[in-house]
């Protein structure tokens, strides 16, 4: 903000940011992020993905049962996939219907091959099509190790540190924000 409003599109000044980031909006064509009628009418629990190393699956089940008591839905395979479904298919439809990919990363989980990669590319994928501004890709060091080239420029948090729970709790609660900002009735995480 300056002495003559928020600054926005062709350098005209407005009362309120909401106005100026519409200003830019208009003029690039940019389109408004989309609700679901679902999320309009209805209160829900904010969708989180958690991608990870089968090697690491004692800390994610943690990490899912404290996300749980905190009123937010995680997706983790061993208990939203069910017997005889396809997991390749029902794993891309949640990646593309979460609200926020939790990446758990390990020294196991960033030297494997296999199919952690492919639910990694596809949640930067999915990435890309987020409006700016909007946390989607949370990169979550389970242990000490290398953070991938791909993950360098986003903010990660240690969940072994005493504190990263609570860092990833601010985040997915910021990001809870922004969508009720924008129109969803999602739970704020408790």
């Amino acid at each position: 903000m300056t002495e003559g409003g928020w600054l926005g599109a062709g350098g005209k000044f407005y009362a309120s940011a909401e106005d100026a980031h519409e200003s830019f909006a208009r003029r690039f064509g940019w389109a408004k992020p989309k609700v679901s009628q679902h999320d309009l009418v209805e209160e829900r629990r904010l969708r989180v993905f958690l991608c990870h190393a089968r090697e690491d699956k004692i800390a994610v089940r943690e990490l899912y049962n404290r996300l749980t008591e905190r009123k937010v839905d995680p997706w983790l395979d061993e208990v939203k996939l069910l017997p005889g479904q396809k997991w390749r298919d029902e794993i891309s439809k949640a990646i593309r219907a979460t609200d926020a990919f939790v990446a758990c990363l390990s020294e196991v989980a960033v030297s494997k091959v296999g199919y952690i990669n492919r639910e990694v590319k596809e949640a930067l994928d999915v990435a890309d099509q987020q409006p700016e501004g909007k946390i989607f890709n949370i990169p979550l060091r389970l242990q000490q190790c290398d953070v991938p080239e791909r993950y360098r420029d986003i903010q990660w948090v240690d969940y072994f540190d005493p504190r990263g729970f609570y860092s990833l709790l601010a985040s997915l609660t910021a990001l809870a924000e922004w969508l009720r900002d924008h129109g969803s009735k999602v739970a704020l995480p408790a």
